[in-house]
């Protein structure tokens, strides 16, 4: 097998490779004997199929599966032994592979444009940044109690229903005599009076009980339409003809009972004897949200460094190769247009992708195998803690847990890039010069509001 690399200009070339019958014919004979042991063919004992019929009825097919694997492989062999960095994978030129003889044992040539990386710099300059510090007021340790509150409080059925109440009911499309619609609307769900926005069409689901009955137009009670057909259970097409005739009966109140503020609350939340008063239970929670809010602070911050980076590294792409291999390798087989009008986009990521894996390289960030485990361990005790109350699990019961987050490829991917994007924000943090601001949540919120206008 012979490869020869053609460079076109900086970041384009041409991969010649070439095939003699040396190369992929011993390959073949090898595939045609593991057939003859497999293959079930009547009028023959297993295993004893003449390799000639084997040959014409398969040959070609083995053939070109085999020339293909010998592509693939030593393609990529070629590119890592000779250290060549390109941007998503070999492009096959199809106009080469038009005419091949496949039944002839003969030599053949496959061309295949590549994308070559760019080479740049990406050395971090001294940037300056404002990173905040998000101090929870008195108003933000009230929400979260109010949240706390109710996230611990007991579900209750009360008589009739109230203001933050949710009603359970059925839906059900009417015609214009106010009998039920032939083939109408008939949908079961949940109806939270809290997500009412007009006051008027609030109050008349206040007051109801089990068994009434509300007559009303669905487009004056929910006139977002996402909103509706989510609520109804019907497309947006259905929505274009619906009825402003429906009856709703109720089926059920349901009203959150808010949790007590004492020391159940409190052992449920921090564990046992974290927080022994309110006081206590206040510092706590200030200490625990503060700690919280400075992801968005970090998340803030990242973003800044993002954008600064994307603006003052720069570089070219092979932009006519990129577009031609977003075309043949998308599975919903896009057109030019299509790819022209999201290529900002594409190419945004992948300037990001390699920035990024140069300052990996060039500060030899690593994420292990054990540190992906171990965060898996600590995501599976907060969650069971957060959500189930579940605080002290043994060491056992996090590692059986663990072990079926680690099952699962993509989780353990987002874990990994996870921990590859917080050793990226310490680098960041410990490189530039960052002056700490104090703001509370809802000032910065404003903030972060005013800057992506």
């Amino acid at each position: 097998m012979n490869i020869v690399k053609e460079n076109i200009d900086e970041l384009n070339a041409l991969l010649k490779v070439k095939l003699t019958p040396q190369d992929y014919q011993p390959q073949i004979e090898k595939s045609l004997k593991d057939y003859q042991r497999k293959v079930q063919m009547p009028g023959f004992r297993p295993g004893k199929v003449p390799k000639d019929l084997l040959k014409k009825m398969y040959g070609k097919t083995i053939k070109v599966e085999e020339v293909n694997r010998l592509l693939v492989e030593n393609v990529h062999a070629y590119l890592t032994d000779n250290k060549i960095d390109i941007l998503g994978n070999p492009l096959p030129k199809m106009e080469n592979s038009n005419g091949i003889d496949w039944d002839q044992p003969l030599e053949y040539e496959f061309l295949y444009e590549l994308g070559l990386a760019p080479s740049f710099d990406a050395t971090l300059p001294k940037y300056e940044f404002s990173y905040y510090k998000i101090v929870a007021d008195d108003e933000a340790i009230e929400t979260t109690i109010s949240r706390l509150r109710r996230s611990y409080g007991k579900m209750i059925n009360p008589e009739a229903a109230e203001a933050g109440d949710v009603i359970l009911g059925q839906f059900q499309e009417l015609d214009e005599n106010n009998n039920p619609k032939e083939e109408g609307v008939v949908h079961s769900t949940s109806v939270a009076t809290d997500f009412i926005k007009d006051e008027t069409q609030k109050n008349k689901f206040l007051g109801l009980k089990k068994g009434d009955t509300l007559n009303l137009n669905p487009k004056e009670v929910f006139a977002n339409a996402t909103d509706r057909t989510a609520m109804l259970g019907i497309t947006a097409e259905k929505d274009e003809t619906l009825s402003p005739n429906f009856l709703f009966t109720v089926e059920n109140v349901n009203r959150i009972e808010l949790a007590e503020l004492n020391q159940e609350l409190f052992d449920k939340y921090f564990g046992a004897g974290v927080a022994n008063t309110e006081e206590e239970f206040r510092a706590k929670l200030k200490e625990a949200t503060e700690k919280s809010l400075t992801t968005h602070s970090d998340r803030k911050l990242y973003d800044e460094v993002y954008e600064k980076l994307l603006s003052d590294i720069q570089f070219s792409l092979p932009e006519d190769f990129l577009k031609r291999w977003l075309m043949a390798t998308n599975e919903k087989q896009l057109t030019r247009e299509q790819v022209e009008a999201e290529f900002d986009k594409s190419k945004k990521a992948l300037r990001w992708q390699l920035i990024e894996g140069k300052i990996i390289e060039n500060n030899k960030i690593t994420v292990t195998e054990d540190e992906v485990k171990e965060q898996a361990k600590l995501d599976v005790k907060y969650y069971w803690e957060r959500y189930y109350g579940a605080n002290g699990l043994a060491d056992e019961q996090l590692d059986a847990l663990a072990k079926n987050v680690m099952q699962n490829k993509e989780e353990v991917k987002r874990i990994y890039d996870r921990l590859y994007d917080l050793n990226m924000l310490e680098l960041f943090k410990t490189t530039f010069k960052l002056n700490e601001k104090e703001t509370t949540y809802k000032e910065f919120l404003d903030l972060t509001k005013n800057n992506s206008k």
